[in-house]
């Protein structure tokens, strides 16, 4: 089992320095208690490349908010950016090889990033999924198996991911 909190952390502080440099902050908004059956190594670098793409499309002073919920059998997890959103025709293509434009700075990606995150969170028996607007930025959810049911006295692990 692997610690959300503590992953998201340690992806914040590989990040902190390319975010400082456009001046884009994180926010963990999760429990310290959600729990996911997952590889470490795939659940780094899924998170490192969602982190480093939000920051890839954030405006200067943007933020970059993490926050996750448990459900039924499994945790969603979520990477929320403020940045330029992606257009609803590129929406279909994103999680396949050669799917890449650039960073609000000129940043270039290789286009090998989404498709890895899919290919790590299914080898998971995970789920990758993305929610954007153009103007108004993009979330990526990632799911994964939980040994958690949740139930009624349970507090709820919701985590707030309102900019």
């Amino acid at each position: 089992m692997v610690n959300i909190y503590d992953t998201i952390e340690e992806t914040i502080n590989i990040n902190r320095q390319t975010a400082e440099s456009k001046k884009v902050t994180f926010h963990n908004k999760l429990s310290a208690q959600l729990f996911v059956k997952a590889d470490q190594e795939h659940l780094n670098s899924v998170l490192r490349n969602l982190a480093s793409n939000a920051i890839k499309f954030s405006h200067e002073g943007g933020k970059v908010i993490f926050c996750a919920r448990q459900e039924e059998e499994s945790v969603v997890i979520c990477v929320k950016d403020q940045g330029i959103g992606i257009q609803e025709e590129r929406l279909k293509d994103i999680f396949h090889a050669g799917s890449t434009t650039w960073g609000t700075a000129g940043e270039k990606g290789t286009g090998l990033g989404l498709a890895l995150c899919k290919e790590f969170v299914e080898q998971n028996r995970g789920k990758i999924w993305v929610s954007s607007k153009v103007g108004s930025g993009s979330t990526f959810f990632i799911a994964f198996p939980s040994n958690v049911n949740p139930s009624k006295t349970q507090p709820s692990a919701l985590s707030n991911a309102t900019l």
